[in-house]
């Protein structure tokens, strides 16, 4: 069975690492799991990093539904700088997720319709059939970046992004039976909302994402942006001299935030701090286009959606699904989400390094393997809210299914409820020890 008890030479050199205090102003970690599965998730993220020479990267897990992991690692800038858990980062397209969380609570509230046409709302749009929903799905046929004008400087505003995507192409009909990945049709989505907005709620996109996401969500860096001025942005791997230049996209693709707010944006997905339960199970289902798609430009993309979220099968219902998002920049930042909504989990990563897609998903397939307890997880301890420690004794009772174990027994002490094993809950002040087995199950008595 693989150890853990030291640092390799190579995770030695890449990363410097302080154990401190989550609340804490400046903490530069957070660690609310054993050390082994600590020093392993260390692992699969200095291994990737080192591999795909990334500039500088953080990483979060939410695990039992709370932030059990965060780090950084690597440059956040030419100076040297360390990219810390406070370093921020630009979501680039995960920023959708937050325009599709949006959309969902006017629907939610019953402001919009799904099958709504968009030109109830819009009405230069007046016989494109396209819908709610297909601006949601990416089934709306508006052309992506190499048939849309550019956009422009400054912050957002709702009706000059509108003027932006009205010069793009149709390059797909009829809406609905055919996908095609679109920044400018999510844009749009945005100018609904903040048109919408504005007059039901007298306040547009910003003023409704602060309402319903930031403030419930305790979000204080996740924020929109339009250029890189702010001091704890991290400076892409594309060298430049500034940018103003992503704020007319921001429902798309202009929000900037540290990976703890990142994380906690998961966490409020998974807890319905910002939707209903029943809400975000709408946006988990897989959306199936219909017909036959003709394209005039751009290329048929994946059929993967669900509502905003890339979904990873057609039933939401599996122990292993969940939902997803990926952010590319071309100013040199990548970004990653992926919320597991069955197993009150996600990870989340930021790295200011260019088209870093392929690493991100290597990172996250390491760390799933760890946290989600597959047959091929390799270390003995599991993840809990406390160091382990020595169990002096007690009534023990109750056991779960045993199939092998080892020798070595792990002392927990659980804060509050958390789910350690599938289908074992360790109530909050109590203690529990494991025997530990090489694949997810094991003796696990309680007091």
């Amino acid at each position: 069975m693989k150890k853990y008890s030291k640092l390799s030479l190579r995770r030695a050199a890449l990363l410097t690492w302080f154990l401190l205090c989550y609340a804490a102003p400046h903490s530069q970690t957070v660690n609310k799991m054993d050390n082994q599965t600590w020093h392993a998730i260390d692992d699969v993220v200095a291994n990737e990093f080192a591999q795909h020479n990334l500039k500088g990267i953080s990483v979060a897990v939410v695990y039992g539904g709370n932030i059990a992991y965060a780090n950084g690692m690597g440059d956040k800038n030419a100076d040297g700088d360390p990219f810390t858990i406070n370093t921020k980062s630009l979501l680039a397209s995960v920023s959708k997720t937050i325009t599709g969380v949006l959309a969902m609570r006017m629907v939610q509230n019953g402001d919009i319709a799904l099958n709504d046409p968009i030109s109830d709302y819009l009405p230069d749009y007046g016989n494109s059939g396209i819908t709610i929903q297909h601006l949601l799905n990416h089934q709306s046929g508006i052309a992506h970046y190499s048939d849309c004008p550019g956009g422009y400087d400054g912050t957002f505003n709702a009706n000059d992004s509108y003027d932006v995507v009205l010069d793009c192409t149709m390059c797909m009909s009829p809406p609905g039976s055919g996908t095609l990945y679109t920044t400018y049709g999510n844009t749009l989505m945005g100018v609904i909302i903040s048109h919408v907005g504005f007059e039901i709620y007298g306040m547009g996109y910003v003023g409704l994402y602060n309402t319903w996401i930031k403030d419930p969500g305790q979000l204080s860096t996740l924020e929109p942006a339009y250029d890189d001025s702010d001091p704890a942005l991290a400076e892409g791997s594309l060298e430049e001299t500034g940018w103003e230049d992503i704020g007319w996209k921001l429902p798309a693709g202009g929000f900037i935030s540290n990976i703890l707010d990142l994380a906690d944006y998961t966490r409020g997905l998974l807890n319905n701090t910002f939707i209903t339960q029943a809400t975000f199970d709408q946006m988990k289902v897989l959306q199936v286009p219909t017909g036959t798609s003709n394209f005039d430009c751009g290329e048929s993309g994946n059929d993967v959606w669900g509502l905003t979220f890339a979904v990873s099968g057609n039933n939401p219902a599996a122990d292993n699904f969940f939902v997803t998002h990926t952010g590319l920049n071309d100013h040199g930042y990548s970004s990653y989400i992926v919320v597991y909504p069955n197993r009150n989990a996600a990870i989340v990563m930021l790295t200011n390094t260019d088209e870093a897609a392929g690493a991100l998903t290597d990172i996250r397939s390491g760390i799933e393997d760890l946290i989600l307890c597959p047959d091929t997880r390799d270390f003995t301890n599991n993840i809990s809210w406390t160091e382990p420690r020595v169990f002096e004794g007690g009534q023990i009772t109750g056991r779960s299914e045993i199939t092998s174990s080892y020798n070595d027994e792990y002392i927990f002490d659980s804060e509050q409820w958390v789910k350690l094993l599938p289908g074992f809950h360790a109530p909050a002040g109590k203690q529990f020890r494991a025997m530990v087995t090489d694949g997810c199950q094991g003796t696990i008595p309680t007091d």
